[in-house]
């Protein structure tokens, strides 16, 4: 099945990076693609840095391709899950 629509604040995960390239600390949620928005550090559930992070556990390290090169982050903060009980929409012609 596909996802066709998540309702905006649906499933929101929160993680805390340092960059390795600079030492900076960074807290990016990762959003449903409806909210996301690169500016506030919220990015889309599909974008490459999301998808690096997914799975990592506090000290590992996730090496990500993005358009302007490798980017290498290590989690440093926890991943925490906040689940709304909205409905989500599904298309199960696939």
């Amino acid at each position: 099945m596909r996802v066709r629509s998540i309702p905006a604040g649906a499933t929101t995960t929160k993680v805390k990076v340092k960059r390795l390239d600079d030492n900076s600390i960074i807290e990016y949620t990762i959003v449903p693609e409806i909210d996301a928005n690169f500016k506030e550090r919220k990015l889309s559930v599909t974008a490459p840095i999301a998808r690096g992070l997914i799975g990592k556990k506090v000290g590992e390290i996730a090496e990500v391709q993005v358009p302007i090169g490798l980017l290498r982050f290590e989690i440093f903060g926890d991943l925490y899950l906040k689940i709304s009980l909205r409905r989500v929409q599904i298309d199960s012609k696939l």
